[in-house]
């Protein structure tokens, strides 16, 4: 998602005294979630990963990383989460039991998104001109795989296709998707998508993996059985995100400059009319049921009806909405705002929204824990 830092302003103090500051204790309390926020630190502050009690919605003691950290991902075992360190060309790991950061370990240049194997033993880090495999229990890198300069930009993704056993990754400023496999950490040959991608995203049951083309404002469809794209879907202008619900049944684009997000029939690979939205719409959170939506825009979210198809009325959150993720109860949407240096929970219930989490300056990622 392509997103400017605003400045912030005096009300954060005013936050900041409101949310208050827990311990590490708060972050871990029995039975509770841990919310793991990333936080840039580019306008002054550290650069940490906030643990948030969403029991308690109190913060612990924030967990120093390497500079610059854009991204954080969450082990399939739930154990260790990772944190990727864009100024350092570094990853580092947190034991979520301590909420204790490991070693960094070098991983390239610019890492910014990671994808797990099926059995979790290897983590793939997306970097700048290189994907870099980590095993995850001895912590030690493998052999960079090269794929090139030309097919990357300032930001890349990667997404795992596990019956195909088959990485896929892309990078801005390009039009190609590079599956790499996983048996021989090989490049296979480059799949041609729209202009500009973005965001790669892999079905529930691993056959299809569709491409979000900013510049083209397409979606590409690849069967990962065979590697080819399909006929291009047209969505909205700029797409930059794909959430799938949990049934596979449809996809659901956010068309950042359009102010849309466009459901496609996953069946028939064809686009359903646009649904209007808050304005910028970026990452979209769905709930488990697969009944509703939330799109985080530029200074709100909109819940959207993914049976009726008709959006609600937009939530106020605080100002650049750049993440948002759902409680694994489906009860609470969280929003990282990167302006207002807060965390906004909202009720799913009532879509209503709470009382904003003072987190630090610049957070950019979130993951969630049961």
């Amino acid at each position: 998602m392509r997103t400017v830092a605003l400045a912030a302003g005096p009300l954060l103090a005013i936050m900041a005294l409101l949310a208050g500051c827990g311990t590490a204790a708060d972050s871990a309390a029995p039975g509770a979630a841990t919310l793991y926020v990333v936080v840039n630190g580019n306008n002054g502050g550290p650069p940490e990963v906030v643990p948030i009690n969403t029991a308690t919605d109190r913060t612990g003691r924030g967990i120093r990383v390497g500079a610059l950290p854009i991204a954080i991902a969450l082990a399939p075992d739930g154990r260790t989460a990772y944190v990727a360190n864009s100024g350092s060309d570094t990853v580092t790991p947190i034991t979520t039991i301590t909420n204790h950061a490991e070693p960094a370990i070098k991983v390239g240049p610019s890492p910014s998104s990671f994808a797990f194997t099926r059995t979790g033993r290897t983590v793939y880090v997306s970097c700048l001109g290189v994907v870099t495999p980590v095993s995850t229990t001895a912590r030690t890198v493998g052999q960079p795989i090269q794929i090139g300069s030309q097919y990357t930009g300032s930001f890349t993704s990667i997404a795992m296709a596990p019956a195909a056993d088959t990485a896929y990754v892309i990078g801005d400023y390009a039009t190609a998707v590079i599956p790499i496999e996983l048996s021989s950490d090989i490049p296979g040959p480059v799949i041609r998508v729209g202009a500009d991608p973005q965001f790669v995203d892999v079905t529930p049951d691993g056959r299809t993996a569709y491409v979000a083309s900013y510049a083209s404002s397409t979606i590409t469809p690849i069967d990962t059985a065979t590697g080819t794209a399909g006929p291009p879907i047209a969505v909205g202008a700029g797409p930059v995100a794909i959430a799938i619900t949990p049934d596979g049944t449809t996809a659901y684009v956010a068309d950042l400059t359009a102010g849309t997000i466009t459901p496609i029939d996953i069946a028939t690979e064809t686009a359903e009319p646009p649904i209007r939205v808050a304005p910028e719409p970026g990452e979209i959170a769905i709930t488990p049921d697969g009944k509703v939506a939330y799109v985080a825009g530029a200074d709100a979210v909109t819940p959207v009806n993914l049976v009726t198809h008709t959006a609600g009325r937009p939530i106020k959150v605080g100002r650049g909405a750049v993440a948002i993720v759902m409680s694994p109860d489906g009860r609470t949407v969280y929003v990282a705002s990167e302006g207002a240096g807060t965390v906004t929970p909202i009720d799913v219930a009532s879509n209503r929204a709470g009382r904003p989490i003072f987190v630090g300056w610049s957070p950019t990622s979130m993951v969630i824990k049961a």
